[in-house]
């Protein structure tokens, strides 16, 4: 089993897995995207009513906490979905509670 931390997500046919990590570096093509869209005037940061410039690597901290926010806010209404149809947490991932129960 991969190390690290990853976002679960259970479709009808399979149980999906993503990196965290590279989540967070998928990120960086938004920020590439809001650049591209500011420059053919998609929409303008007040900073840019002057005239195009880039947009500051600041703005990746509001996409950093919208990913966590979202990872956060799915893991937990995933729980509550699961706890409404009376299924317990080992039917969401059985491969990760028995690799838990290995391991301790």
């Amino acid at each position: 089993m991969p190390q690290g931390h990853f976002a679960h997500s259970r479709h009808p046919l399979r149980l999906t897995t993503l990196p965290l990590m590279l989540s967070f570096l998928l990120i960086g093509f938004f920020w590439v995207a809001e650049n591209y869209s500011t420059y053919f005037g998609a929409w303008v940061y007040p900073h840019q009513r002057g005239g195009w410039r880039g947009v500051s690597l600041h703005i990746l901290s509001s996409w950093f906490l919208l990913v966590i926010v979202s990872f956060i806010l799915v893991a937990d209404l995933e729980h509550v979905r699961e706890k409404l149809r009376g299924r317990s947490a080992e039917s969401l991932l059985p491969a990760e509670m028995d690799a838990i129960r290995q391991a301790g």
